[in-house]
């Protein structure tokens, strides 16, 4: 065998100080990328946390907003225990995500002025209905609170079932 062959067999293979130089580079590659991609996975979860407590909030005032705005057959939204009523209509719900650690309720609040703020009177026929539903977001120590609300307006009020109409009022979160 000739100087020439035994050189270039030995050169076939990695020395030790090229795997440790490798090790090393990964050893400070390595642990970023994987804070970043943890990170990255506990933003989606909060993001889909919202998601689920959005459309739960959705749900509830769908629900106010049939009985608000169902004609003759309008149900009193601003009664006593009505809160009640629209739960136990909506155990299928509630029970999927109470399995997913959440929770509503609901407010009815008015009659208020036109523009959804300050004390209305008899003649101000505007109703705030706010869904606030109750979550864990992600590795939070405390719950995150997230609260949808609309607008009901009444145009009919005389010698007829209260009437509502929906209207969009606003978001807070």
């Amino acid at each position: 065998m000739s100087r020439r062959a035994r050189v270039t067999s030995a050169r076939r293979g990695t020395t030790l100080v090229e795997l440790l130089a490798a090790i090393v580079l990964l050893g400070i590659a390595v642990p970023p990328v994987v804070a970043t991609l943890a990170t990255a996975l506990e933003n989606q979860s909060e993001r889909v946390d919202r998601e689920h407590a959005l459309r739960l909030a959705e749900a509830v005032l769908e629900t106010v907003l049939a009985d608000a705005y169902g004609g003759s057959t309008s149900i009193d939204i601003s009664a006593e225990g009505y809160a009640d009523t629209v739960g136990d209509r909506l155990t299928s719900i509630d029970s999927f995500y109470g399995s997913l650690g959440m929770d509503w309720q609901l407010a009815i609040e008015g009659p208020f002025d036109e523009t959804g703020g300050g004390t209305g009177t008899d003649a101000d026929h505007f109703w705030r209905a706010t869904t606030t539903v109750r979550y864990r977001a992600g590795r939070a120590a405390s719950d995150t609170n997230f609260a949808v609300s609309t607008l009901l307006t009444v145009f009919e009020t005389i010698n007829d079932p209260v009437v509502f109409q929906p209207r969009p009022f606003g978001w807070s979160t």
